[in-house]
């Protein structure tokens, strides 16, 4: 009923079309997203924990991604989303620098804003993560442990590699008493208007509602599914 209607694609793509609606030409749409613990909570050895579907999570970690960098479309295979010449870093306030790498398909949410794809020059959907995130996972999918062929034992027995990073990985990602998690949204858009390059930035934080006990995941998914349903 409602596809991608929660945070990211969700938000972002209403806070994206008050942007576009906003300029008379777009050149450069560019959008960032994440739900990571908040900086005191994320100190396991990949510096993150779960606060949505970790298959969700992992599926997303070898579906690649499309963007167009410099005028040019460019496809991004599962294997390389966490390359180091795919990934670069952004500076958010209360976080500090986060690693942003490609995720899905930026040139599909640009022809859904009604821009002309063929005038944009850069365009990218990203998610971000603390530093030393990227560089685990490039190991991980250059050992193939994200590929979707399973693993077949010795005895026979085939095994789903994500269902395997799953049960070997969820476990030890939780968050602990008094923890809370964060999400960021995070969009930049350039063109012109009445004449005049323009820029526009527009952030969105939350953190876990210690008082309630929402996190801040089910907060900007949960409250956008909502406003839609009774929308319609």
């Amino acid at each position: 009923i409602l596809p991608e209607f929660g945070m990211d694609p969700g938000i972002d793509l209403v806070l994206l079309g008050e942007a576009v609606r906003g300029l008379d030409e777009v050149t450069d749409v560019v959008s960032y997203g994440a739900g990571i613990p908040e900086p005191e909570a994320a100190g396991n050895p990949i510096h993150y924990k779960v606060s949505w579907s970790f298959a969700g999570v992992l599926r997303a970690y070898r579906r690649g991604a499309r963007i167009k960098r410099d005028g040019r479309v460019v496809d991004i295979l599962p294997v390389a989303q966490f390359h180091p010449d795919n990934v670069h870093r952004v500076e958010v306030a209360g976080f500090g620098t986060l690693e942003a790498y490609p995720n899905g398909d930026a040139v599909h949410f640009a022809e859904m804003l009604g821009l002309d794809v063929s005038r944009i020059r850069n365009t990218g959907r990203y998610s971000l993560r603390y530093p030393g995130h990227c560089r685990f996972w490039n190991t991980v999918a250059g050992l193939g442990l994200l590929d979707e062929e399973p693993i077949v034992l010795d005895d026979g027995t085939a095994v789903d590699r994500i269902a395997y990073l799953r049960a070997a990985l969820e476990p030890r990602l939780q968050y602990g008493p008094g923890e809370r998690d964060a999400a960021i949204l995070r969009n930049e858009v350039t063109g012109t208007r009445r004449g005049r390059r323009v820029r526009v930035v527009q952030q969105v934080r939350d953190w876990g509602d210690r008082e309630s006990g929402l996190t801040a995941m089910s907060r900007l998914v949960g409250f956008t599914a909502s406003i839609g349903a009774q929308m319609l």
